[in-house]
């Protein structure tokens, strides 16, 4: 029973872990990131973004080609997550790489139109017509 519950986490780890980036032998080609969703190219970004400190201009450059894929697929909108990708990379800050991917993707407008929903304060001007 422990066996099969350790084998249990081992998978559930693997599963939801990020791979390792170990340098430009390990970047994928700009048409298998193509094919990739924007979840998966986020997940991509976090090996390279990780071992930025490392492999310093090696991985920024394979981050800039995702966030370049991502960007081109959105009419060639930045995408803020994969920007905060690039930031925390140059940053040298791993742990800045994991909130951006914990944080997720957001729509480009998600910012302004939760603004816009946000409903107007309240004067109290109403009462005085």
């Amino acid at each position: 029973m422990k066996t099969a519950c350790g084998v249990g986490v081992v998978l559930f780890l693997l599963a939801t872990g990020t791979q390792a980036w170990n340098g430009p032998s390990n970047n994928k080609s700009v048409s298998d990131l193509e094919q990739m969703s924007d979840e998966q190219l986020l997940a991509e970004a976090v090996g390279p973004c990780v071992a930025a400190s490392d492999s310093g201009p090696a991985a920024l450059e394979y981050l800039r080609t995702i966030a370049q894929v991502a960007r081109k697929r959105h009419n060639d909108e930045p995408q803020p997550a994969f920007s905060d990708m690039l930031v925390a990379a140059a940053a040298e800050s791993p742990t800045q790489c994991r909130k951006v991917q914990k944080a997720g993707l957001k729509p480009v407008g998600a910012q302004k139109a939760s603004a816009a929903d946000q409903p107007a304060s309240d004067t109290g001007d109403e009462d005085s017509e």
